[in-house]
């Protein structure tokens, strides 16, 4: 588990982006249960079904959660954990959290290593032949205005309809950009006369990033290596231990385990066991650990953007 200094800040921002980002989950409520018990994410379920905030189907996902036998060590778990464990204690956040990392990653995380290294070169090929094409175009036309305290103190509804009455049936983007320096009005006719720097932009997304689905507390690093059958499971486990890592809590093993088996629907002739998800989890904690010894600052805080090495020392592919 982590204990850096720099993890703990990290630590800190995570927790708090992930307060603000769940609070539309706790909707007012009257519970007679606290909010780290399953008793309060079955009475919030039966609560919030029926007023349109969730689909029916992500609610029988976190109902099955709740209320199947095998998950019983888990909540009895979870109800164990220290108040400083704030939101990895929270029986919805947690559940939302499981019901989340069910889903792989965004293409091209959902791809072999061998295909998502094909996909980044065609992407690369393609974004820089055409940044050149777009030279000196109405696309490539980066400028824009910035405002002063007289414009910052005019009514929004002025500064959307400034352009005038020459509005054609489609509008048009009405954009601002906040930097250290100003406040800018970004021009008529953004985003297409920044094109050429939005496709800078993805060119970047394919050389380093791993948030390639858009969600900052998600990364392929687990599933680098992995074979496509076992992909789904240990994205699952690793995954999920590295959550409930951000706030200083160690998931047992048989408990992640039995975790994986039941949010996945995994059948009986394939279960996970203890062993299985301990070795899952280590060995990508033993590559996240190589990566960081050579590659200081590539290979974050949180497991994201490994580099390519050999792991062939470490055990067989899962």
């Amino acid at each position: 588990m982590p204990n850096a200094a720099d993890d703990q800040v990290l630590a800190g921002q995570i927790a708090q982006m992930e307060d603000m980002s769940a609070t539309h989950l706790h909707t007012p409520m009257s519970s007679r249960f606290p909010q780290h018990s399953v008793q309060h994410l079955i009475e919030w379920i039966a609560w919030v079904r029926g007023r349109g905030s969730f689909s029916d189907a992500r609610l029988d996902i976190l109902a099955m959660l709740a209320t199947d036998l095998r998950m019983r060590d888990f909540w009895d778990w979870l109800a164990t954990l220290p108040a400083s464990a704030r939101l990895g204690r929270d029986a919805l956040t947690v559940s939302q959290t499981i019901r989340r990392l069910t889903h792989l990653p965004g293409k091209p995380s959902n791809m072999t290593p061998a295909q998502r290294t094909i996909f980044f070169e065609k992407v690369n090929k393609h974004v820089l032949a055409l940044i050149e094409l777009l030279r000196e175009t109405k696309f490539d036309c980066f400028n824009m205005h910035e405002l002063s305290e007289d414009d910052l103190r005019r009514r929004l509804k002025d500064e959307l309809y400034s352009w005038g009455d020459d509005e054609d049936d489609d509008g048009h983007v009405v954009a601002f950009t906040v930097a250290p320096d100003g406040i800018f009005r970004m021009p008529y006719d953004y985003p297409l006369s920044h094109l050429t720097d939005t496709l800078w932009s993805v060119y970047e997304w394919t050389s380093w990033d791993d948030q390639w689905d858009g969600n900052i507390f998600t990364s392929s690093a687990s599933i680098v290596q992995s074979d496509a059958k076992s992909t789904p499971i240990v994205y699952f486990t690793c995954s999920l231990y590295e959550w409930f890592s951000r706030y200083r809590v160690e998931i047992p093993f048989p408990i992640l385990a039995t975790a994986a088996n039941v949010a996945l629907a995994i059948g009986p002739d394939d279960q996970v066991d203890e062993e299985t998800v301990r070795k899952q989890v280590r060995r990508y904690q033993s590559r996240r650990a190589k990566c960081r010894a050579n590659h200081p600052m590539a290979f974050d805080d949180d497991g994201q953007n490994p580099p390519k090495f050999d792991d062939s020392v470490l055990s067989d592919p899962f």
